[in-house]
């Protein structure tokens, strides 16, 4: 189903028109800028890990061992008073606050805790855990958290990282980078904008990288559209990034909308034969739709290189439409070749077949209108050098005549323009 043409598109639009503004600067190569990300979203507050790393006694200690016989035993009650007189001695001691998470959850192991629930207490204890681990200590619990977050549902996933990310340690920037790649996969959008406020503000590539593969990985038409636009926010003439909002045009709204964000884009764009190339190649991944040559036919209209650079794809477009029975519009496509001295017998042929609706060769005797009545069809018997081919050919125009008792016209078709 098409869907209106949407504020931002406008608003894109528009800005495509105008001058750079403060605070942007020029990228390589010149055009329009890269913003800076700053205001963009609140940068996240790091933590340090061991601020209250209180001295543990002998005594402690073998409490704690106590506390974990107990809970192999299935003594729960036991193993909780007992860590309760730990607690009450030393809160900021790491293993007893680790043994609480367990209890928490009877869990004998931190294997069983994975895929539970984790509450608001459960996060209390674990943030007097880490205000007390020792490098080693965070290390290990932080990697395990983050490896739990992936057993979890969408929401335990964005509760756990808002708890996990701020904490500032060695291996932070390869766990977020994993996390990225995670959540992405997963489509999980609110996770990933929590994700993207890890970033600084001078980091603007991975920014641009991350909204393109997320846009690039979801499903969801909403999601993909305010990846587009948040990368098109920062660079507007992001070549990665017009590609995709062309591409989720053409399956999201309809092809008038398509039509003038591609005038847009390439009225006064610098390198605009490139962008129609990989246009064109973005109309043929998926289902093509007969709309599409309106799109095409548009898009041409600013293609200022060589036709035969374009042959193979629109070549290709137009067996794609007949294929799917998109007579009148595979008709268009195949003119506009001709019109522009991309004519061979193929092409001729293919438009003989769109011309009387029909598919393949072996229906043209069923075809309401006679191949013999066209022009296409003397030019391509003019242009086939096969003897055979052509004798087969005028065969079937023959059958087709018979079969049909009198001679037809081919209906009438609006004059390209």
């Amino acid at each position: 189903m098409c869907v209106n043409f949407d504020w931002r598109t406008f608003y894109f639009l528009q800005r495509m028109d105008r001058k750079m503004g403060n605070g942007q600067v020029l990228f390589k190569g010149g055009g329009y800028a890269k913003k800076s990300l700053e205001g963009k979203f609140e940068e996240m507050s790091l933590k340090k890990i061991g601020k209250k790393n209180a001295k543990v006694t002998e005594s402690q200690r073998k409490k704690i061992r106590l506390v974990h016989l107990f809970s192999k035993m299935d003594e729960w009650d036991d193993a909780q008073n007992m860590l309760n007189e730990v607690l009450q001695e030393n809160p900021y001691y790491f293993e007893a606050n680790w043994a609480q998470i367990l209890i928490n959850h009877k869990a004998k192991e931190s294997d069983e805790l994975i895929g539970v629930s984790f509450t608001e207490y459960d996060y209390e204890v674990l943030t007097r855990g880490l205000d007390c681990a020792n490098e080693t200590e965070a290390k290990t619990l932080l990697k395990f958290l983050y490896e739990y977050g992936k057993t979890v549902d969408e929401n335990g996933y964005e509760r756990l990282l808002a708890f996990v990310l701020p904490y500032e340690y060695g291996a932070r920037a390869e766990r977020i980078k994993e996390a990225f790649s995670y959540a992405i996969e997963r489509g999980y959008y609110g996770a990933f904008t929590i994700l993207i406020s890890t970033l600084d503000y001078y980091e603007i590539d991975k920014y641009l990288q991350y909204q393109l593969e997320f846009a690039r990985s979801t499903d969801s038409v909403e999601y993909k559209r305010k990846c587009i636009f948040d990368a098109l926010d920062i660079h507007p003439q992001s070549a990665e990034a017009i590609e995709e909002l062309f591409g989720l045009q053409l399956v999201s709204e309809n092809p008038s909308t398509v039509v003038v964000t591609v005038r847009r884009i390439l009225q006064d764009s610098s390198n605009g034969n490139e962008k129609i190339f990989t246009f064109l190649k973005r109309c043929l991944i998926g289902k093509v739709k007969g709309e599409y040559s309106l799109i095409v036919q548009r898009m041409l209209e600013y293609y200022t290189g060589d036709w035969q650079d374009l042959k193979a794809d629109l070549f290709n477009l137009s067996c794609r439409l007949i294929e799917n029975g998109d007579f009148f519009y595979a008709t268009r496509i195949l003119q506009l070749m001709i019109k522009n001295e991309l004519g061979d017998k193929q092409i001729y042929w293919k438009l003989c077949l769109a011309k009387i609706e029909v598919k393949t060769g072996v229906d043209i005797v069923n075809a309401k209108i006679l191949l013999k009545s066209l022009p296409e069809y003397t030019q391509y018997l003019l242009m086939e050098e096969d003897e055979e081919v052509c004798l087969n050919c005028i065969a079937l125009a023959k059958e087709q005549a018979k079969k049909s008792g009198k001679e037809k016209r081919p209906l009438s078709l609006i004059k390209w323009r």
